[in-house]
């Protein structure tokens, strides 16, 4: 796979964090400059994929690393997922000009959703796949024994091609966790505050999916007022990853489209 996203270090008054960014700007359909896309990782960590390739074509994506994942340090009190969002959302206005398209996955949706909650004026449209923090009575989750792990996050995992990162990486990225404090499993105070999300929001769920629970699209899809729901059909976890062209066709259109995206393809339906 081409490399084409360079790793920089942002200097925000919060503190230090590192990013890989790349991809260049396009134009829509009428000429107007696409919004830069700002994409948040998983709980493993930073991951590029034919995806983030096929979406930096025409689009300037910005990718963040949690702190503490990866080799990264700690930003001084930044110990919660609130605190997090707030450090993304420092960093779209320093470094990405203000306002972006946002995309979580897993984790980062998480993140997404409290950066949307908190943070609406740095966020047009918005992704969530995958999204972990609102599983119901403790519902799936993501099991400790590595080969248990790898079955749930893909159901094609030939087609993640040789993971440069390590299992022992990976695992530390995974305890890094603990250092947010997260309220796993059911972020009670984010489901209250769904209805605040002010942006138009793509919800993606795969159909083989077993560490996110398909109560968490409900949640969601019950929570914020203007949203969109897609099933990716043969996909686990790591929905991009099991379906790149399926779900890039999807996130690239809804990106393009916007609000145009619901009047032309319809609500709630599997993308096959």
């Amino acid at each position: 796979m081409t490399e084409i996203f360079e790793r920089k270090t942002a200097q925000l008054t919060l503190g230090p964090l590192d990013y890989y960014v790349g991809g260049e700007a396009g134009t829509d359909e009428e000429g107007k400059p696409r919004l830069p896309l700002v994409m948040l990782h998983g709980a493993t960590g930073h991951l590029e994929t034919e995806v983030h390739q096929m979406l930096a074509e025409g689009r300037q994506i910005f990718m963040p690393i949690t702190p503490g994942h990866d080799g990264t340090t700690h930003v001084p009190g930044v110990d919660s997922i609130e605190a997090l969002a707030a450090l993304i959302a420092a960093f779209i206005v320093a470094e990405v000009g203000g306002r972006c398209d946002l995309l979580g996955y897993s984790l980062g949706g998480w993140q997404a959703c409290w950066i949307a909650v908190n943070h609406p004026e740095v966020v047009e449209l918005l992704v969530l796949a995958g999204c972990a923090g609102l599983r119901p009575d403790g519902k799936g989750g993501m099991p400790k024994d590595p080969a248990e792990l790898l079955r749930q996050l893909y159901a094609h995992p030939e087609k993640l091609g040789e993971d440069p990162r390590s299992v022992e990486a990976k695992q530390s990225n995974v305890a890094n966790l603990s250092h947010y404090n997260l309220p796993e499993p059911l972020d009670q105070p984010l489901v209250a505050r769904l209805g605040e999300i002010q942006s138009l929001t793509l919800i993606l769920h795969g159909t083989l999916e077993e560490i996110i629970p398909i109560e968490t699209c409900y949640i969601l899809s019950a929570g914020i007022p203007s949203h969109y729901l897609v099933y990716i059909y043969d996909a686990a976890h790591g929905l991009h990853v099991d379906q790149p062209e399926r779900f890039h066709d999807v996130v690239g259109d809804f990106l393009n489209r916007g609000v145009g995206f619901i009047v032309n393809q319809g609500m709630d339906r599997a993308a096959e």
